[in-house]
């Protein structure tokens, strides 16, 4: 697992939040139940009403909660297990039945110009 951070400039900024806002596959924070639970830890109910628990990859790599932004996720299409996963739309239903995971995640904060890249390979 590796995480990356860009920083902005006042200029690259405004263009990026500009690309951001021209793409359909961004979605503004906050993130899914499904990668909240994943990325920052917590619970996830199956249908069952049983509980399964997950750390958050944050913690290991030192992501900071970030609460004004976008995020887009993407499966590691090297790994070919993760080609039959939609991590671009990734539920509860299926995270709980995952055993690894392997896909990418960008986090930009509006607040301070920061795109955090988080490589998850289990």
């Amino acid at each position: 697992m590796k995480l990356y951070k860009f920083v902005f400039t006042a200029e690259g900024k405004k263009s990026f939040v500009s690309y951001i806002q021209k793409q359909k596959s961004w979605k503004n924070l906050p993130l899914s139940q499904a990668y909240q639970a994943l990325i920052y830890g917590g619970e996830v109910k199956d249908f069952s009403g049983n509980i399964t628990e997950f750390g958050g990859f944050a913690k290991e790599v030192g992501l900071p909660k970030i609460s004004k932004g976008f995020w887009k996720a993407i499966g590691d299409r090297s790994v070919v297990t993760a080609r039959f996963i939609d991590y671009e739309n990734l539920d509860t239903k299926t995270l709980i039945n995952l055993k690894s995971f392997d896909f990418y995640l960008a986090i930009y904060d509006t607040e301070k110009g920061v795109l955090y890249m988080l490589k998850v390979n289990t």
